[in-house]
């Protein structure tokens, strides 16, 4: 919900948004939002790592892994490997690592996105999905690491958009599909905090207003 305020904060920044607004919370979409004369459906997700998870915990209980960078082959979305694969594989993680390599972390930040928006449109298709004059996807951006550098990775995401299905049409020329992409996302060093949006024509970044919770 916090993700959403800061959504509209940001909109009604750039392009005033007209009143009285009804916000109307429900199912498939997540989120219904009236005004004027126009609604939009807004499905809301976060995109985060269980498998960094359970290898923050296991570093935290465990003193011989604590020593340990965590793996930087661990898995975004896609199903964890157990307890027992991730402390083999910490332990064979030499000190330091070879960190991401040239680009590493922007291509695996693209590569979580693609994913999630490709797992959410195949939700979106499915039948009982009310679809809105406009259809917005809203991922919250809960992945470890730092800020990737946006424009490099959104060159990656792109790219990756234009194959997105079945590699003989890109994203925006499927039929059903979601008519914008909208990331939120930051830098957690300084805390500055982006918002990403991603349409067929162009894509665009915004700083988002940090509201206090």
């Amino acid at each position: 919900m916090y993700g959403l305020i800061r959504l509209l904060a940001i909109w009604a920044e750039s392009d005033p948004l007209l009143y009285p607004l009804e916000l109307v919370h429900g199912d498939k979409p997540d989120f219904l939002l009236r005004f004027g004369n126009r609604e939009i459906g807004i499905e809301h997700s976060d995109a985060e790592s269980e498998e960094y998870l359970k290898i923050c915990d296991l570093r935290e209980r465990e003193d011989e892994l604590s020593r340990q960078l965590f793996s930087n082959e661990f898995e975004m979305i896609s199903k964890s490997r157990t307890a027992k694969q991730l402390r083999e594989s910490l332990r064979k993680e030499p000190d330091g690592g070879d960190g991401y390599g040239k680009h590493g972390w922007e291509r695996k930040w693209a590569k979580c996105m693609t994913l999630m928006i490709r797992k959410k449109t195949e939700d979106f298709r499915k039948k009982g999905f009310i679809k809105h004059e406009t259809n917005l996807l809203l991922i919250c951006d809960r992945l470890p690491g730092l800020f990737p550098r946006i424009e490099i990775a959104m060159d990656y995401l792109q790219d990756d958009l234009k194959s997105c299905q079945d590699h003989s049409k890109s994203y925006w020329q499927e039929e059903e599909r979601y008519d914008g992409i909208l990331i939120e996302t930051g830098d957690k060093r300084y805390g500055r905090d982006l918002l990403i949006e991603i349409y067929a024509w162009a894509w665009s970044k915004k700083e988002i207003n940090n509201l206090r919770r």
